[in-house]
């Protein structure tokens, strides 16, 4: 049986609470990972709260860098990904596949969207008030974010993980429904060292 490590703080590690997770199409236990709890889920907001000023200051080739790197490991990794998700939700390989490759297309445009971050010049001169003066809007991080996973059986946790590291924000990310696909995912989130350390897949119960 495969065992899938939960990803926190930047670092793969296991809990007391075990996992087993059976395919549904033949209630098979075809691997393990873990659960974890508030206390987990604690160390990874602790975590990407310390790196709110290094994420905020990434610049953009550097964002753009990691994304499509993890890009690359999704696509590097599609049989394997696809097959995993197949075993945990019972879809076709083909439906699999298919939310595999999403999921490296939504790392592909968030790295290209990490590029081109909008910002607005406008002239204020439309009053007597304003003559002379001109606006810039410019957009910031938001800082932290809390995200959880799609409650169906979606490729892994992509759309919930891509708007941050893209926009300099860090983020804590729980899984509830694909717990081995989110970790599997986390795997090429981390392949190229300490990526983004404010990027963290827990898996959790509805009420961690």
């Amino acid at each position: 049986m495969k065992v899938y490590k939960i990803y926190k703080a930047g670092a793969f590690s296991t809990t007391s609470n075990e996992l087993v997770v059976y395919n549904p199409y033949n209630q098979s236990a075809f691997a393990k990972t873990y659960l974890a709890g508030n206390t987990d889920l604690n160390e990874c907001i602790v975590e990407a709260k310390n790196v709110e000023e290094e994420m905020k200051n990434l610049p953009s080739h550097k964002r753009y860098n990691i994304l499509m790197q993890i890009s690359k490991g999704i696509k590097d990794n599609r049989k394997d990904m696809a097959e995993t998700l197949a075993k945990q939700s019972g879809k076709p390989m083909k439906y699999s596949l298919g939310e595999v490759d999403r999921a490296a297309q939504g790392f592909m445009i968030a790295a290209e969207e990490s590029k081109r971050l909008p910002k607005e010049y406008i002239s204020i001169d439309w009053t007597e008030k304003g003559e002379g003066k001109e606006g810039l809007v410019k957009h910031f991080p938001v800082g932290l974010v809390a995200g959880i996973s799609p409650f169906n059986t979606s490729d892994t946790s992509t759309d919930t993980v891509t708007p941050k590291p893209s926009s300099s924000n860090s983020s804590a990310i729980t899984s509830v429904t694909v717990p081995t696909s989110a970790t599997s995912e986390s795997r090429d989130c981390s392949s190229n060292g300490r990526t983004f350390p404010v990027i963290a897949f827990i898996t959790s119960t509805p009420f961690c």
